[in-house]
C-alpha cells in the first residue's frame, strides 16, 4: 500500500502520513493498517454525522485494519475533492510497546467512524496537524535505534488527545446522549418485563441492543460509561435485580423462582449479588416492603 502512496519509496514500512492528493490517486482501498484521517470541517464528508451542538472546524476518523478507508474520504478517483490528511500505521509496530492493546485503550477505533467521528474545534484541529506534522518530521529524519521509539511515543500522545476530545464530546452531547440512554432504558426493560420466565435467561445483549438504537456497540458502551459510569454488564446486572425487586413487590413468586427466571440457578449467590446491591437479603426486602 505505501508503494502506492509513496510513488515507490516509503520513507519507513510499517507508518506513513499521507496527503489528500496520494490518497485520492491510491488504487488501494481496503487494507491492514490502523487509519486516522484528519480533515478540515468544511469538507462534504466532515459535515456528515455532525450536529448542530458539534465543533465544525475538522472531524477525525478513525479506521481499524480490514476497513476501506474510502468509505469515510469519499475518495472517488479523478472526481475527488476530498482535503484531508491520513495516518496509516501497522500492528507490527505496536508490538511489545505501550500501544500494542490499542483497541482496548483506544475504543473509538471500533466506531463506526462516519456517524461517531470525532469533531474538532479550531484549536483541537491544529493540535492534532501539529501530531501528523511530528510524525512526518520522525519519519524523513534519518531512522535509527530511536526511530520507532519516538514514533510510538507521538502516536500516542495524539491517541492521548482524541481520547480527551472524544471525552470532551460526549459532555458536549449530554442532552442527546441521555436521550439515547433512554430509548436503551426502554428496550432493557421491556425484555425483563416479558412474562415468559425462559425468555429472561436470555439477557439483552449490547450488540442487539445497539443495532436497535443503530450505534456501534463501542460507542454506546463508551456513552453508557460516561453518562452512568457502568459498564454495560453492570447497567444488565442492575436492571436484573431492579426486577427481581419489583417481583418481590408484586408478587409471590418464591426467591428460588425469581431467581431462576433472571437466569441464577445458585439462590445463594443470588442472595449475595442482591444484597450487595440493595443493602438487605431479598427475605428482608419482602417484609419490609
Amino acid at each position: 500500500m505505501f508503494e502506492l502512496l509513496e510513488n515507490g519509496n516509503p520513507l519507513h514500512p510499517l507508518i506513513c502520513v499521507a496527503g489528500a492528493s496520494e490518497i485520492c490517486s491510491c488504487d488501494c482501498d481496503e487494507t491492514d493498517f490502523y487509519t486516522v484521517m484528519v480533515e478540515p470541517g468544511d469538507s462534504a464528508p466532515a459535515s456528515m454525522g455532525r450536529q448542530y451542538y458539534d465543533y465544525s472546524d475538522g472531524v477525525a476518523y478513525f479506521i481499524p485494519p480490514g476497513t476501506s478507508f474510502r468509505a469515510f474520504s469519499c475518495c472517488a478517483g479523478a472526481g475527488c475533492d476530498w482535503q484531508g490528511r491520513a495516518l496509516f500505521f501497522h500492528r507490527i509496530l505496536l508490538e511489545g510497546t505501550c500501544l500494542e492493546d490499542i483497541q482496548d485503550r483506544y475504543t473509538f477505533f471500533r466506531y463506526r467512524s462516519r456517524n461517531e467521528a470525532l469533531h474538532l474545534s479550531s484549536r483541537n484541529m491544529g493540535l492534532l496537524q501539529r501530531c501528523l506534522d511530528g510524525i512526518d518530521w520522525e519519519l524523513s529524519s534519518c531512522i535509527d535505534e530511536y526511530t520507532s521509539t519516538l514514533i510510538v511515543n507521538r502516536l500516542e500522545m495524539m491517541l492521548n488527545y482524541c481520547l480527551r476530545f472524544y471525552r470532551n464530546q460526549f459532555i458536549i452531547r449530554h442532552e442527546a446522549d441521555m436521550q439515547i440512554i433512554g430509548k436503551m432504558d426502554g428496550i432493557v426493560q421491556k425484555h425483563f418485563l416479558r412474562s415468559s420466565g425462559t425468555c429472561r435467561k436470555e439477557l439483552p445483549s449490547l450488540q442487539a441492543t445497539s443495532r436497535l438504537l443503530n450505534i456501534s456497540p463501542a460507542y454506546l458502551e463508551d456513552m453508557l460509561h460516561h453518562e452512568t459510569g457502568m459498564t454495560w454488564i453492570e447497567y444488565i446486572r442492575k436492571k436484573q435485580f431492579d426486577t427481581a425487586g419489583q417481583e418481590l413487590m408484586r408478587t409471590d413468586k418464591s426467591i428460588t423462582q425469581i431467581a431462576r427466571e433472571l437466569g441464577y440457578p445458585s439462590v445463594g449467590y443470588f442472595n449475595r449479588i442482591f444484597q450487595k446491591l440493595h443493602g438487605c437479603t431479598p427475605a428482608e426486602y419482602r417484609s419490609h416492603c
